[in-house]
């Protein structure tokens, strides 16, 4: 099994894209990876590439704790790119609603596939911390300021595993290099996704990313974890 969770330090520094971008690279011909949004606000996996919020994990809620593993199979959306999705909760109400049982049979069903890719958003869901706890690889997205560096390092200790670092440069604002934000990361290897629109807008129609800072962090990602 190979599952990764893909975290942000920050809302909206690309953590959605990256992990689209990460579930993409993993699918080979005839596989189907898993992705799934365990982010706690919507707007996750589900809502880049436009896919029916009428089938999404709080469909399942009614079930209360005898949710199962194939329960959840029923509302796994089969996208067109080789991925398959899980949609999350569309807000905090019913992301806070997966633990326990329920939290445990997404897992069971997360586990069974293999290769999967999780949008933790930024780590606060329920669902989102079950899956840190099974994945056997973890990438925190930080904003590649001053500001972003500072709350990354204050996140650092909490976690219980390595992470792969990515600083991500959004537009606008003063961007850190990354031998800066490894000096305020105390010396941590740092990817650094620098803003590509063309690789972004590739994951967001369901391709593998051709511009190349967006298909070289990637590749930097994988080969870090």
């Amino acid at each position: 099994m190979s599952g990764i969770v893909v975290m942000g330090a920050a809302g909206g520094c690309g953590t959605t894209t990256l992990a689209c971008a990460l579930a993409l690279h993993m699918a080979p011909p005839g596989g189907s990876p898993l992705l799934v949004d365990a982010g706690m606000h919507g707007a996750g996996p589900a809502a880049l590439w436009g896919l029916d919020p009428a089938r999404a994990l709080d469909d399942l809620l009614p079930l209360g704790d005898g949710v199962t593993a194939g329960h959840v199979d029923q509302v796994v959306h089969h996208h067109a790119c080789g991925v398959d999705v899980i949609a999350g909760s569309t807000g905090p109400a019913g992301a806070a609603l997966w633990h326990g049982p329920r939290a445990q049979a997404v897992a069971a069903h997360v586990a069974a596939r293999g290769e999967w890719v999780a949008d933790a958003g930024q780590g606060d869901a329920p669902l989102a911390q079950v899956l840190v706890r099974q994945a056997t690889r973890l990438v925190l997205v930080v904003p590649a300021t001053v500001q972003g560096a500072a709350r990354a390092a204050r996140g650092l200790p909490a976690l219980e595993q390595p992470a792969v670092l990515v600083a991500s440069a959004l537009p606008g604002g003063d961007a850190l290099a990354a031998r800066a934000m490894r000096a305020a990361m105390g010396g941590r290897a740092v990817v650094a996704l620098d803003r590509d629109d063309r690789g972004a807008r590739d994951v967001a129609e369901g391709r593998l990313p051709r511009g190349r800072r967006m298909a070289r962090a990637v590749d930097a990602v994988l080969e870090q974890a």
